[in-house]
């Protein structure tokens, strides 16, 4: 078989039943999907788990039509699975809200970190900037726990089967009515939450996008010279943390010869952590810092820095490195400064 997927590609089969005799019989099956290069502009939605269609009543369940406990089964069962992919897409839900309001927190707070590293970074009041971050960090404490959303209220559970749609009954054009409309109040559910699904995944992705713009906007601590290539920045965050692994292209002043790249690291680190940097790929220098102590790690080319270059620094740990639980940023060190040395 070859079909088309798309957001709306519906297929199924109804569910397999094999005859007497035949249980030992399995259905060996490869799928192979093909991909185009570009998707019609109506076909792009943010990235999602498949949305199912739930199976219809059954056909024979007409007015008249006299239940028997397979049918009851059936009728369990259509109606259940349709309760458990509520209880599903609430889970999804709230947790996806969670999940949006820190990513709106965390962007907040680069905005608010930036701009106050923006007043003091590059003049006389640069000692500040461990009082300006501490502050602004104060602030979104205070200020978070009245931004927190509202927390959604599920609406409460369909009716239950009716107690009256036993085996052997007969069904009444009442009984069938309220079957058809009990499914197709729980499908309104559920197609209500997959479009809520995709809305909270659109921000999400949104949302992502801006702290991804956000963080290669982060100005580095450079000084006597030294400027970053805007765009350029990959591994650092707010208040001087940097990654294992940060790469930013830099332009030197004339006549620079060497780095002085200096940082911290937190006092509960493990013993043994190694930094090492690199000019466009080739070691130039490599420090073994002991936490919770400052270190200064030269770089030098061994030629006057002309062209801008890309700085790597690559930082390695004998142990994991320790993490809050609610933090799981790569956190490697705090960068102090990059200065430019001729």
């Amino acid at each position: 078989m070859i079909f088309e997927t798309n957001e709306h590609s519906w297929h199924g089969f109804k569910r397999i039943e094999l005859p007497p005799g035949k249980h030992g019989l399995t259905r060996k099956c490869i799928s192979i999907y093909l991909y185009t290069r570009e998707r019609p502009a109506e076909e792009i939605v943010p990235v999602h788990g498949t949305f199912y269609v739930q199976q219809p009543l059954p056909e024979r369940l007409v007015p008249g039509y006299t239940l028997a406990e397979a049918d009851v089964q059936e009728l369990r069962r259509l109606l259940e699975e349709r309760d458990e992919w509520i209880q599903s897409y609430q889970r999804t839900r709230r947790a996806k809200r969670d999940d949006n309001h820190g990513l709106r927190e965390y962007a907040r707070s680069l905005v608010l970190h930036s701009w106050a590293d923006g007043l003091v970074m590059g003049s006389s009041l640069r000692v500040l900037r461990g009082v300006t971050g501490l502050a602004v960090s104060l602030w979104l404490c205070a200020t978070s726990r009245f931004m927190r959303p509202a927390i959604p209220v599920d609406e409460p559970p369909e009716p239950v089967l009716l107690a009256a749609l036993a085996s052997g009954h007969m069904l009444t054009e009442g009984e069938a009515h309220a079957l058809k409309q009990s499914l197709r109040a729980r499908d309104a559910r559920i197609l209500r939450y997959q479009r809520e699904e995709l809305e909270l995944q659109r921000e999400n992705d949104g949302l992502h996008a801006r702290i991804g713009s956000l963080l290669a906007s982060i100005r580095l601590p450079l000084s006597n010279g030294a400027r970053q290539v805007p765009g350029t920045l990959r591994g650092a965050y707010a208040r001087g943390w940097v990654a294992s692994r940060l790469e930013v292209v830099l332009q030197m002043p004339p006549g620079t010869r060497s780095l002085d790249i200096t940082g911290k690291l937190p006092g509960h680190y493990p013993a043994g952590m190694r930094i090492e940097a690199r000019i466009d790929g080739q070691p130039v220098g490599v420090d073994h810092p002991a936490a919770g102590k400052r270190f200064l790690l030269r770089a030098s080319a061994g030629e006057v820095f002309e062209a801008p270059f890309m700085l790597e620094l690559l930082t390695t740990s004998p142990a994991t490195l320790p993490q809050l639980t609610s933090d799981r940023r790569d956190l490697a060190f705090v960068l102090k400064g990059i200065r430019a040395r001729t």
